[in-house]
């Protein structure tokens, strides 16, 4: 599930959606102002890092948190370039210790970073859009995905996820999208076992 938005809010507003998908969740206040002059040809991506709060009944799927970083001039979106990246989940106390006052009752936290592999793909993009900026405004958006799967039995009633982003160690991990309804998001043409299949369905499928 990925979402796009525009800014200076046109870098920041991009980016404050990229972990839920259009017109779903909320972006808290205190958020957007925290990250009023982000710019995400500025954050260092091996520093990056994204969280996702999702209930017990749900997993997020191996493989299946992605970022995608796009890069287009202006009046070019035909030429927009995109790198798409797996994300690594990381487990370290000293990574994830600031997430433990996120968690609610019956929900559990991930944290995710780049591949480090991946980093260097990440910075040629962010330099290419920073070396062009004279010739038209050029954009670069951060976007992220995260595919899930039900346990036992899909909640009933909505089914929140919450996402978080970190870029630098000042700021700490920002609420970014709060109680994003998945039941709400399913794209069109799916439906809702197609978009939130059961664990036991999806390890069958890779076995």
């Amino acid at each position: 599930m990925t979402s796009t938005m525009r800014a200076k809010l046109s870098v920041l507003a991009s980016f404050l959606v990229v972990c839920a998908l259009t017109g779903c969740g909320h972006i808290p206040l205190s958020t957007m102002y925290q990250m009023r002059d982000f710019d995400p040809r500025m954050v260092d991506p091996a520093l990056l890092r994204i969280a996702v709060r999702v209930p017990d009944a749900l997993e997020l799927r191996p493989g299946g948190v992605k970022l995608t970083v796009a890069y287009w001039r202006a009046g070019e979106e035909a030429n927009k370039r995109e790198v798409k990246l797996l994300l690594q989940e990381v487990q370290a106390p000293t990574e994830v210790a600031a997430l433990t006052v996120e968690k609610r009752p019956g929900t559990h936290v991930h944290a995710f970073r780049i591949n480090l592999a991946d980093v260097p793909h990440v910075r040629a993009l962010q330099a290419e859009s920073s070396k062009r900026d004279g010739q038209g405004r050029s954009h670069v958006t951060l976007g992220v995905s995260a595919d899930t799967c039900h346990r036992d039995q899909r909640p009933a009633g909505p089914i929140y996820m919450t996402t978080f982003i970190k870029t630098d160690e000042a700021r700490g991990f920002l609420t970014l999208l709060e109680d994003i309804d998945l039941r709400s998001t399913v794209p069109k043409g799916k439906t809702l076992d197609e978009f939130l299949p059961s664990c036991t369905k999806v390890s069958g499928e890779r076995t």
